[in-house]
């Protein structure tokens, strides 16, 4: 007669599928992959050809894909405020006469090897073309830079630091590196006990089945 519940009885019925297997190799994946995605975008920002130029005064600068660009302030060492007082930005379409001015915002200091900055505005960019972007204001001149941005500090990369994590000193340690490298370090040891939880698991259900004598 057969039994009762045959899932409870048949050998092998609690043992993880072979899928897991595919689960724990993903783990362990996931984390080195996010780790070099963060320096491989450090490495574009650092290597990026944003406009340069010396404020109070302006640039002209030209798009070539719409997006959101951001303007930055070269800081001078152990500077604390990155926005002069007073400060007016300016950016203006000249094929249509267009012209807004920037809101400053107070942006997080980042390091780029020994060069510190912070972003001081942020705009949207709706259409490639020609641009001129202006800084005005009665304060010392300083260095400026626009380009494409890099968004919050922690997604800025693997080589850009904020100033809270480097100190006085030039390096590669930065929020989103520890971030990855803590997440590659999870994904490693969980990716690993989810392969050997199931291969002891499917093990021992092979052993089971193999002592369990056949009806017949």
């Amino acid at each position: 007669m057969p039994p009762a519940n045959p899932s409870r009885s048949r050998p092998g019925a609690h043992c993880p599928g072979a899928h897991w297997y595919v689960i724990g190799a993903v783990l362990i994946i996931m984390g080195p992959v996010a780790l070099a995605w963060s320096l491989w975008t450090g490495a574009r920002v650092i290597g990026a050809a944003n406009w340069k130029f010396t404020g109070p005064g302006g640039a002209a600068v030209q798009i070539t894909s719409p997006g959101t660009y951001s303007l930055w302030r070269t800081l001078a060492r152990d500077e604390s405020a990155p926005i002069p007082e007073g400060i007016r930005i300016v950016i203006v379409e000249p094929t249509r006469g267009e012209e807004f001015e920037l809101e400053p915002l107070m942006g997080a200091p980042e390091r780029i090897g020994s060069r510190v900055r912070a972003e001081i505005a942020r705009a949207t960019l709706s259409r490639p073309g020609p641009y001129e972007i202006d800084v005005s204001g009665d304060f010392p001149p300083g260095l400026y830079e626009f380009g494409p941005s890099t968004g919050p500090g922690l997604a800025a990369g693997g080589l850009i630091t904020p100033r809270l994590l480097s100190g006085s000193a030039p390096g590669v340690l930065t929020l989103s590196t520890l971030l990855f490298g803590a997440l590659s370090i999870i994904g490693i040891i969980t990716g690993v006990a989810v392969l050997v939880t199931v291969w002891i698991a499917r093990d021992r259900a092979g052993v089971t089945a193999a002592k369990t004598p056949s009806r017949g």
